[in-house]
C-alpha cells in the first residue's frame, strides 16, 4: 500500500514489525532537494522517524536506516540516537555501523554552513548503517558501535539479535551448555622470532571475516581452543579440555570462560549452536 505524506502521519497509528529508510542527511539551511537536504544539522528527517518508533515499531520490531549521523562534544552517534528516542528510549536498542567519518567542512552545503556546524558542536558526521529494536521482555537494552567500512544487513541483524541475548536473564549459565563451533574462514597468525639459535612463538592474531572483518590479539593457546571447537562441544566441555592440556590454569572458572567465548563470538571466530553466524 502507498501512501503520502509527512513520516508516520499518514498511517493513521499503525504500528509495524519492521521499518527501514534512507531519508536525507545533507546539512543545508534552505531546502532545495528534498531527497538531499535535512535542515541545519542534516537530521531532521532521522530525528522525525527516530523519535517516532514508540508509536510505530512494536515489540521485537526492529528500524533500519543509513545516513549520516552528527558527533558533538561528548555526543558520539549511537549516543545521539538514543537521545532522539525521547523519554521512551529505555524500551530500544540501539546498534551503530559506522562506514566512515566526514568532516563538516567537506559536507555541509551552502555557504557559511561549517561556520554554523561549528556553532552547534558538530564535531564530525558518520555515514553509517542503523539497527534499532525494541525489546519484548524485561531485559536490559543495549548501546553499541562497530566500525567497519563494509557490512550486510545480514550482519547487522545478526549482531543485534547477539547484543541483546546476552542480556537476556541466566544467559551465561545457557552459554556453558551452549555448543561452540570454529567459525569458517577463521585465521591465525603468529609471528615467530629468532632467539639464543632457535625460533620462538610471538604475538597472535585472529583474523575472522564474518559477520564484520576483525582482528584481535589472542594468547598462544588460542590454537588448541580453536582445534577443540572444531568438534563441536560445549562451552563448559571446551573448558575442560583446555585445562586437560594444561592450556590454560586449572582454577580457571566458567565466569572468565564465559567472558572469553562472548569476546569470541562477537568477532566471529567462535559461533554458537542456537545463533549461526550469516553466510557470507
Amino acid at each position: 500500500t502507498a501512501v503520502t505524506g509527512d513520516l508516520y502521519e499518514p498511517l493513521g497509528g499503525r504500528t509495524f514489525d519492521r521499518i527501514a529508510a534512507h531519508p536525507p542527511y545533507v546539512p543545508t539551511g534552505e531546502s532545495e532537494y528534498v531527497f538531499r537536504d535535512a535542515g541545519e544539522d542534516g537530521e531532521r528527517v532521522t530525528r522525525g522517524i527516530v523519535g517516532g518508533l514508540a508509536g510505530a515499531l512494536r515489540p521485537g520490531g526492529q528500524c533500519y536506516l543509513t545516513c549520516a549521523v552528527s558527533e558533538r562534544r561528548g555526543a558520539p552517534a549511537e549516543a545521539r540516537l538514543r537521545e532522539m528516542l525521547g523519554e521512551r528510549e529505555g524500551e530500544f536498542d540501539v546498534l551503530v555501523v559506522a562506514r566512515r567519518r566526514i568532516e563538516p567542512g567537506q559536507f555541509v552545503a551552502g555557504e557559511g554552513g561549517a561556520r554554523r556546524a561549528k556553532e552547534l558542536g558538530i564535531e564530525n558526521y558518520v555515514y553509517c548503517s542503523i539497527g534499532i529494536q525494541r525489546r519484548h521482555s524485561a531485559r536490559g537494552v543495549f548501546t553499541a558501535r562497530k566500525n567497519v567500512p563494509k557490512a550486510t544487513g545480514a550482519a547487522i541483524e545478526w549482531a543485534m539479535r547477539w547484543e541483546a541475548m546476552q542480556r537476556e536473564e541466566g544467559f551465561e549459565r545457557r552459554l556453558l551448555r551452549e555448543r561452540l563451533r570454529t567459525a569458517e574462514g577463521v585465521r591465525l597468525q603468529t609471528t615467530h622470532s629468532m632467539e639464543g639459535g632457535k625460533w620462538v612463538a610471538g604475538e597472535s592474531k585472529l583474523i575472522a571475516e564474518r559477520p564484520f572483518r576483525a582482528e584481535e590479539e589472542c594468547p598462544a593457546w588460542m590454537g588448541v581452543l580453536l582445534e577443540i571447537c572444531a568438534r563441536g562441544p560445549t562451552v563448559r566441555e571446551a573448558l575442560e579440555a583446555l585445562k586437560a592440556r594444561e592450556a590454560i590454569p586449572a582454577q580457571a572458572t566458567g565466569a572468565e570462560f564465559t567472558r572469553f567465548v562472548r569476546m569470541l563470538v562477537s568477532a566471529g571466530v567462535l559461533e554458537i549452536e542456537s545463533l549461526r553466524l550469516p553466510g557470507v
